[in-house]
């Protein structure tokens, strides 16, 4: 969710993660991923947690995204792209547990696409070194190639249309 908010909140021209919050899609993004990644969560653990838990929880952690005193950088959360985009990690790690429970995950799509075009700089205007190598691999590559390497997926293969999805979300 964090991540999400981050990427489509940069794509929004958001410097911080309150704003994106307040505004329509990163919020409904992150939310919905979030929901997603709960679904998936619920159904692979099943009676670990009930419904209203796993929301309640997901209600808590936006608040917290929001909160303006934290004065969260789009940059610190949604920095080191190929950390990030690993294929146990945040955004494919969730995607991967969310299309093996059977949860339709637009949302963390929607999220992996905007992590693709992340472009965003610190206060001194440079890109984080991890990213800037990751955006100069996707401008020569593109996008498929960076799902491949970073996220560990067979966009010729297996994961090609799953790959398609994403790209065409971009």
């Amino acid at each position: 969710g964090h991540a999400a908010c981050a990427y489509l909140g940069f794509l929004e021209g958001h410097a911080l993660i309150w704003q994106a919050m307040e505004s329509d899609v990163p919020r409904e993004t992150a939310l919905g991923a979030m929901r997603e990644s709960g679904r998936a969560l619920l159904s692979t653990y099943e009676g670990e947690w009930t419904e209203g838990e796993m929301e309640e929880h997901i209600r808590d952690l936006a608040r917290r995204f929001g909160n303006r005193a934290l004065g969260d950088s789009v940059y610190r959360v949604g920095r080191d792209l190929p950390r990030k985009l690993a294929p146990d990690d945040r955004l494919i790690g969730a995607l991967r547990l969310q299309l093996a429970a059977g949860v339709e995950p637009a949302n963390t799509m929607k999220a992996v696409a905007a992590a693709l075009r992340f472009r965003a700089v610190d206060e001194s205007s440079e890109m984080f070194p991890a990213d800037a190598e990751f955006a100069a691999f996707i401008e020569t590559e593109g996008g498929r190639a960076a799902l491949a390497k970073c996220a560990g997926l067979d966009t010729e293969g297996a994961d090609r249309e799953l790959a398609d999805n994403i790209l065409s979300r971009c």
